[in-house]
């Protein structure tokens, strides 16, 4: 039987190697601050799944279009410009593209006319996740700013000072093309909160959450005006700044004015559509 001085003496011993090891865990749930900058692990694939859905009524008519994407990101080089500054030159490889349409209830047969699959992409991405340059081409998308705007959702806009839990940083949007009746724009803001520091896939990540309204006029044909409501909850990386979970949500609604093909005549129609993505990182 054991005395009482020989408990204490084994208590002792335990509750000293559980403080060993706590002290050399490090804290996942601490608040911060942290710094967060993209830059991912050089020599490793990050695997992603994506699934999106776009969902749109008009004239009466439903059609929602659902397609599935894997897609392989590796870091090739980091740049350095002649003022020092560093970006991020990372491949984007889809390695399997999915898509079929619902039309009011109805799968109906449909072939996106965006075709990624097996198509890389160089994107050049600043410490703070902005795409700067898309190199190479993915069949359907125009170059230029919409290919920008076709891969921007894989990286997130992030703050340019240290944050903690309840920081918040906001990413203004104002893009203008053409001038009078064909001009375009996309005007607004995105204010996004670091909610919390913790752990996914034993990865430790800044989990934000983003909201923000945006003006958008299309200058067509057809002609759009409308506004859209944009909400983001995402896992990021704190060593890398790399998504690991995020999903993107747009309700867009607004007014769609076309000619008649018969009488000439224009022609309104309210518009309404929800888009959502998800992106998780598989490894």
């Amino acid at each position: 039987m054991f005395t009482s001085r020989y408990c204490s003496a084994i208590c002792l011993t335990m509750l000293s190697f559980v403080l060993a090891i706590a002290l050399a865990v490090p804290a996942i749930a601490q608040d911060g601050p942290v710094t967060l900058r993209f830059s991912p692990p050089a020599g490793e694939v990050l695997k992603y799944h994506m699934s999106s859905s776009r969902a749109m009524n008009f004239s009466g008519m439903d059609l929602t279009f659902i397609s599935g994407h894997d897609v392989e990101m590796t870091l090739e080089e980091t740049l350095t410009d002649t003022a020092g500054a560093t970006t991020s030159r990372v491949a984007l490889t889809w390695t399997k593209s999915t898509s079929t349409m619902m039309r009011s209830g109805d799968l109906q047969e449909w072939e996106d006319p965006v075709k990624p699959q097996g198509r890389t992409v160089k994107v050049i991405v600043t410490p703070r996740g902005e795409v700067e340059e898309v190199i190479g081409s993915i069949l359907g998308i125009p170059k230029g700013r919409p290919l920008e705007q076709y891969v921007d959702v894989w990286f997130i806009h992030l703050p340019e000072d240290a944050v903690q839990k309840g920081s918040t940083w906001t990413v203004d949007l104002d893009e203008s093309e053409g001038e009078g009746d064909e001009a375009s724009s996309t005007k607004g803001s995105i204010v996004y909160e670091l909610k919390k520091l913790g752990e996914k896939k034993g990865i430790r990540v800044a989990e934000v959450e983003g909201k923000g309204t945006v003006d958008i006029v299309r200058a067509g044909p057809p002609y759009f005006e409308g506004k859209a409501e944009v909400k983001i909850k995402a896992a990021i990386a704190v060593d890398g700044g790399y998504i690991v979970e995020m999903s993107h949500t747009v309700d867009t609604k607004g007014k769609m004015i076309s000619q008649d093909p018969a009488t000439g005549k224009e022609q309104e129609h309210d518009f309404a559509q929800s888009e959502s993505i998800e992106i998780k990182l598989e490894k």
